[in-house]
């Protein structure tokens, strides 16, 4: 049986906030199996978040093995970030490259997903895979609890002598007609709640993101970067 992916990246910054002051980053892999994913949420008190959040998500998409050796793929991410950060940017004030030195942080959820719909998650802090099947929640991982979200989640630290967090673990089965969503901690905390995913579900991805600003508006989903990057699993006709 031939399978594919369809997905779908929502991505929008704090209300009040430009474009350009997302620190959320999401990333994509599909030519091919496996199906590789990442969504990853900058942490806003550290200095250049958001690029420390995109280094992090195309890292693990880019590299079909990044788990194999994590230490190694930790340190290819901070390297690559400390290139791009000792490039000199005449715009920024002094005291920008000092906060850099002071690192960046950033939770991290990866996923990979195989055509016999087998998939693996990775996860450093308070990112959710939430798996879907028949148009309901199935399935929310690391963190199925709306009220667990806490303001000190683990994070990947971009400094070279910052240790390495666990990573959490885990493997799943997607059916024909099952979908992998991968949420940043604002939009799954929101998703959590009694019927949220699967009135999301029964919506055409291209309105889930006015729904989404809608509650973001409402105070219903906490006023945060959100991401949201799903994977429709289908048999071909």
């Amino acid at each position: 049986m031939a399978v594919t992916v369809a997905s779908h990246i929502i991505a929008f910054p704090k209300a009040g906030h430009a474009a350009d002051e997302y620190e959320d980053a999401s990333a994509l892999a599909a030519q091919g199996w496996p199906v590789r994913a990442a969504v990853t949420d900058g942490a806003t008190e550290s200095a250049f978040a958001g690029s420390w959040a995109r280094t992090v998500a195309t890292a693990y998409v880019n590299h079909a093995d990044a788990m194999a050796d994590r230490e190694a793929w930790l340190g290819a991410c901070r390297s690559a970030w400390a290139a791009r950060m000792s490039q000199p940017d005449a715009s920024l004030p002094w005291y920008a490259a000092a906060k850099a030195e002071e690192g960046a942080h950033a939770a991290f959820l990866g996923s990979s997903l195989r055509a016999d719909g087998a998939y693996t998650a990775h996860a450093v802090g308070d990112c959710c895979l939430l798996h879907l099947h028949d148009g309901a929640l199935h399935r929310a991982w690391p963190i199925a609890d709306p009220a667990a979200f806490t303001h000190h989640p683990a994070l990947l630290s971009s400094r070279p002598d910052a240790a390495m967090p666990d990573v959490q673990t885990t493997a799943g089965q997607a059916k024909p007609g099952d979908q992998l969503w991968l949420a940043t901690d604002a939009v799954a905390a929101y998703l959590l709640r009694p019927q949220r995913a699967a009135a999301l579900a029964r919506t055409r991805p291209e309105e889930r993101e006015a729904i989404l600003r809608a509650a973001q508006a409402n105070g219903e989903l906490r006023n945060d970067d959100s991401t949201l990057l799903t994977l429709s699993f289908s048999a071909d006709a």
